[in-house]
């Protein structure tokens, strides 16, 4: 708001790291137009490629379900990931309050 920015598609999460330990994320949504980071804003352009896109539909603590089956698809057909994996969020908890009808999309960009 205080840059004046349009924002185009739907809040992201970049996963740098997830595991039983350690959480690492990059929240961000995509934007119109040129834009120029500061000490609070990192600019970056998203990945453009192939991937394997899952609709997740519940509740976010309950999204490894659909990581687990995007990992068992890579390994079924023998594909190589290519970067980090990332979640796409369609769905406005503010406004839909049944977590079963949250959609999530989950991304993991492939070779």
């Amino acid at each position: 708001g205080m840059n004046n920015l349009k924002m185009v598609g739907y809040p992201i999460c970049v996963w740098h790291e997830w595991n039983a330990d350690q959480t690492k994320m990059q929240c961000g949504m995509f934007v119109e137009g040129e834009v120029e980071g500061n000490e609070q804003l990192i600019v970056s352009n998203s990945y453009e490629g192939k991937a394997v896109v899952l609709d997740y539909y519940g509740a976010y603590d309950a999204s490894p379900a659909g990581w687990a089956l995007i990992e068992q698809y890579i390994s079924e057909n023998e594909m190589e990931k290519n970067g980090l994996a990332w979640d796409e969020y369609i769905t406005d908890p503010m406004i839909e309050t049944d977590t079963a009808k949250w959609l999530t999309r989950l991304y993991q960009p492939i070779k």
